[in-house]
């Protein structure tokens, strides 16, 4: 039902305690609801009733301005709108989310520029495929979308739409395309990060897995015929990861000064540290092949990997080499700050202490040091 428009007036209305008060028209709401406004005297409620009847008569003229098509088009929107925001709200949150970037990146612009950063940056390799992988993930489906456009709820969408992964998962791809949006902040292409607004789940904390003291000996047993000697005795006796014990070069392993360079183009953290060289490591590297310069780990080491989880008859667990090292250690020195540092660990030692201590008695440790290549 329309309703006639209706210019401004006064009455007077009386209240329930016998006062009289005058009142003004002062139109409709948003919602069509009629709008009054008391007040003590005649006087001011004829100032008041001059003031908004000049204001009609202003924003009248301006309204009969518009276009047929734009006053028609602000109808819509009001009924869009539905009485859940006011025009101008709609309008104003629209030209600071959308209008301000709208020539900005796309999401896929965006990932590449901050691929190429860090790499420009030196990120380790490892972290730079991990977050690349991501960013290709998310480009994907929202690549074409201008950055400033994605939202809370589209994030939301794209974690589900990935059935299946883990609550840890998750958590690692909201840091990983969080640090796109920061990206995208700090160039101005976008002006909130929707991953750190979207609720994280609670990730499941999994004891960490590593090889007996029995299995260490027939892993070692097994890994000079397929030239993986070094590489074992390292990732079990030194606490190198992976992926550094693969850049790593035989000119960093210094056997006559009982030390091994971990330097910042190798180490994860890009962090310079120097390994010790410890009895039971020094033992193993006597019977290795080594060189003067030349890679360390052969090429191909997951494959090499299932090759000596078979010619051992050890089951293979992934980032075992690692845990093991700082489990047997920790339990066999009690050195947590120590342990941390020969891990690469930048986080607070005690969470290492927490992750690893009681995974291994002191007996078990004590044999895990004490072992040694065979004669012969």
């Amino acid at each position: 039902m329309k309703h006639k428009r209706k210019l401004p007036s006064i009455t007077s209305r009386t209240l329930p305690s016998g006062q009289v008060r005058w009142q003004v028209y002062c139109g409709r709401d948003n919602k069509g609801k009629q709008r009054f406004r008391l007040f003590e005297t005649q006087d001011e409620a004829e100032v008041h009733l001059k003031k908004i009847s000049t204001a009609k008569l202003n924003e009248g003229a301006a309204f009969w301005q518009l276009t047929d098509d734009q006053r028609r088009e602000a109808l819509d929107c009001y009924r869009i709108l539905d009485g859940r925001s006011t025009l101008r709200e709609a309008v104003q949150h629209y030209a600071d989310k959308v209008l301000k970037f709208r020539h900005d990146k796309t999401v896929r612009e965006a990932s590449l520029l901050l691929v190429e950063k860090l790499t420009e940056r030196g990120l380790a390799d490892i972290s730079l495929r991990d977050i690349t992988y991501r960013l290709r993930r998310f480009s994907s489906i929202y690549g074409d979308r201008q950055l400033a456009t994605i939202t809370r709820e589209d994030f939301d969408e794209f974690v589900r739409h990935h059935n299946g992964i883990t609550a840890r998962t998750k958590i690692n791809y909201a840091m990983k395309i969080g640090q796109l949006f920061n990206y995208g902040k700090r160039q101005g292409w976008c002006g909130e990060n929707p991953a750190q607004e979207w609720e994280r789940p609670q990730a499941q904390e999994t004891e960490a897995k590593i090889f007996t003291v029995d299995e260490v000996r027939r892993l070692l047993a097994a890994a000079p015929s397929l030239g993986l000697l070094p590489f074992i005795a390292l990732a079990f006796f030194s606490g190198l990861r992976t992926n550094e014990l693969q850049k790593i070069d035989w000119s960093a392993v210094r056997v006559a000064d009982k030390d091994i360079i971990v330097g910042t183009k190798v180490a994860k953290k890009r962090r310079r540290r120097v390994v010790p060289i410890n009895d039971t490591l020094a033992a193993w590297l006597v019977v290795c092949e080594i060189k003067t310069s030349g890679p360390v780990t052969p090429p191909r080491v997951p494959y090499l990997e299932a090759k000596l989880s078979a010619a051992s008859g050890v089951k293979w667990k992934q980032n075992a080499l690692r845990h093991s090292f700082a489990s047997y250690h920790l339990a066999m020195f009690n050195e947590p700050f120590k342990t941390a540092y020969l891990c690469g660990h930048t986080k607070d030692p005690a969470v290492l202490h927490d992750h690893y201590k009681a995974l291994v008695s002191k007996a078990d440790a004590e044999q895990f040091w004490a072992l040694r290549p065979t004669a012969g």
